[in-house]
Formats: structure tokens, sequence, C-alpha cells
């Protein structure tokens, strides 16, 4: 009996930098900052230390002290390197930041996600939700006559906000979005329910695992960089723990056929039309942009930019798609001056530096895995 389960191992190589944040961030009262590296401590076993040599009040009174360090308050307590090294979980280099030390330590770094073992890994919620966007990015693209509809909805909706009711943009763009997505993956499976409820998404079929664990050798603190599209790097106070360049991250898909509509090839399909359509209407703009002759592109995790989280650049033509992105951004963060947007908007894009080469944040390829 042929089942209707079809699975698919793949396998995604990072190109540029990626981060997708624990929501947690850590400084220098937590970690060992050094020239080089950060060394990250074992709290648990700090503390029986601190407990058993009676310096927990003397560890409460640092923790106050705005200006000191880890390291300083070892040294201050007279706390041997041999033996916090004990301490030590694992130790991150730091890629090429250009800020003083000190900035690093005050600023500290957004973690990356890791599992209750302290394995770090890409959730396969992350991947799912790029793969959706980017399947209702194609929708659009292979039928003009849909974009044109949306199109002149979100245009008027966004035309009618002012930009000191950005409470009422967020609720309406969020409600659109929520209608587009229903007309692109709904689908009336049970007579007795609205079609924009969730058991009648027919993208519940598409069953991302989270990924294989990810060595600790293979992470690297980066710093935030903007390249504007007259060609200035501005380095940014931002430090962020990600995934390096050149990375393996295995998952397995799993798609209900009964359900989900879409075949691997679809998504390949969509991952090269949406790629090219950012790139001819958006990247190129850029003299940093890199090229790549890999076919199946795309950005995941955070601090990729606006572009590749939305759809707008697939929706409209370039000319609509900036024009309708300076009024957005403007309206959201009107001090930044994105009014003056006329080429490409948002006007810069999202790269990181590591052993002097320069790599755009979350761009990755994917690929079928081959198994052994």
């Amino acid at each position: 009996m042929k089942s209707y389960i079809k699975n698919y191992d793949l396998e995604i190589t990072t190109l540029g930098a990626v981060f997708i944040g624990s929501g947690y961030n850590t400084n220098k009262k937590e970690a060992l900052f050094e020239r080089k590296q950060i060394s990250f401590i074992d709290t648990k076993k700090m503390f029986d230390y601190l407990i058993d040599k009676e310096l927990i009040r003397a560890y409460q009174d640092y923790i106050l002290d705005i200006k000191l360090d880890l390291q300083a308050f070892f040294k201050n307590m007279n706390i041997p390197k041999e033996e916090y090294e004990k301490w030590i979980t694992r130790k991150i280099q730091l890629a090429d930041i250009d800020e003083e030390k000190g900035s690093v330590e005050q600023r500290g770094i957004d973690m990356f996600v890791r599992d209750s073992r302290g394995n770090v890994y890409v959730p396969g919620s992350s991947i799912k939700g790029m793969l959706r966007t980017i399947l209702v990015g194609a929708y659009f693209l292979k039928n003009k006559d849909k974009s044109n509809k949306w199109g002149s909805i979100v245009d008027r909706e966004l035309a009618t906000k002012k930009r000191d009711s950005l409470n009422k943009i967020d609720s309406s763009m969020k409600r659109l979005m929520g209608d587009i997505e229903t007309e692109v993956f709904n689908r009336n499976f049970y007579e007795k329910t609205k079609i924009e409820n969730k058991v009648n998404d027919s993208f519940r079929g598409l069953i991302v695992s989270d990924s294989e664990n990810i060595l600790d050798k293979d992470m690297c603190i980066y710093q935030k960089i903007d390249f504007s599209i007259s060609g200035k790097e501005t380095r940014l106070p931002l430090f962020r723990e990600c995934i390096r360049p050149m990375t393996k991250i295995n998952f397995n898909i799993s798609i209900d056929t009964k359900v989900c509509p879409y075949t691997i090839n679809d998504i390949l399909e969509a991952i090269e039309l949406v790629y090219k359509n950012n790139k001819e209407k958006f990247y190129d703009s850029f003299s940093c942009d890199i090229k790549s002759s890999d076919k199946y592109l795309f950005y995941l995790g955070g601090g990729s930019g606006f572009v590749d989280k939305t759809i707008i650049y697939s929706l409209f033509n370039k000319k609509n798609a900036v024009d309708y992105t300076r009024e957005w951004l403007n309206k959201q963060f009107h001090k930044v001056k994105h009014y003056k947007d006329r080429i490409v908007s948002p006007r810069v894009i999202k790269y990181t530096k590591y052993q002097v080469e320069t790599y755009q944040m979350g761009l990755c390829k994917l690929s079928k895995r081959i198994l052994s």
C-alpha cells in the first residue's frame, strides 16, 4: 500500500551567519569576556563553590556593582584560575568586532536558542515559518491577478492609517496577512467550520523537525553591520551568537499528502522563485550584494532584514514595493527618515564580518540529504 506520508531528509548550508534568538542576553556579570573569545560558566558549580567558601554575600555585592565584571570578581575573591576553569561549559569565539572590548561587555550578547541540555539546534518552527512566507510570496508571483487584488487592498489600508495610530496599523496589517494566508493555504476540510479556522489550514500537513544538534565549534559571536545603498558601512553595538558560515544543518520534512497540497518540488521551486524576485527587485541595488551560483537560496532567522520577512516585494512590482515599504517604515520609524527612500526601501541590508570576509545575515541554501 502506497503511503500518503512523504518524508525528506534535507540539509541547509549556511552561507552567512544565522541567528535564532532564545530571548536571553548574557553580559559581563555572567561570562568571562576575553579578547578573542567568551567563556560561559556553569552557575551551579560556581554557586556550590561560593556557598562552600561563604562568598554569597560578596557575590551579591558584586552583582550590584556595575563596574565589576566576573573576571574581576574572581580576582578580588582570590579564586584561582585552575578552580574557575572547571566551571567553564563552553568557549565561543568572537568574530571581527571593531568596538572596544567594554562595549561588548556592556551591551551583552543575544544568545542562540538551545535545548534543555544546552545544545544548539534550529527549531522546526523557524524553518516552517520561513517556508510559509516563501510559499505565500511564490503564490503571488505566479498569480498576478491575485497580487493585483491584494496589492490594492493592502495599499488602500495603509493609506487610511495615520502615523500616530501605529497600533491600528499593526492590527490591520496582521488582519490582512491573516486573510491573505487563508486564501493561500485554507481548504474546506470540515463543512461545519469557517474557512479561516486553523483546522482548515492545509499547511498543518507539513511537519518540520527540529534540526540535529549543532556543535559549539560551529558557533561564533558576530556584530551587526548595516550596509547602505550609498556604500556606507555602519557597525552597530549589537552582538549575537550565531551559526558560522558553511555549517550544515540537517533536518526532516514530512508531508501529509491528504492535507498538504505542496510537494518537495513545489517548495524548492518557490524558494528559487522568491529569492530570484527579491534579488532583482531589492538586493541587486546594493554594491556589496553577494553573488552566488547556488540555486535554492533563502534567508533564515533573525537579523536578516525586512524584505525576506514579508511578502511586499512579491506582492508588488518594484516601484510599488519601494513606495509601499517606504510609507510603511516611515509610519513605523519616522525619525529614521524613510520618506527619503526612492531607489529601494529599506535602504540598508544586514551584514556581518568573519575573518575579514563579509557575509549577509541569514543567507542559506537548501539541498536534499544523501544518506549513506
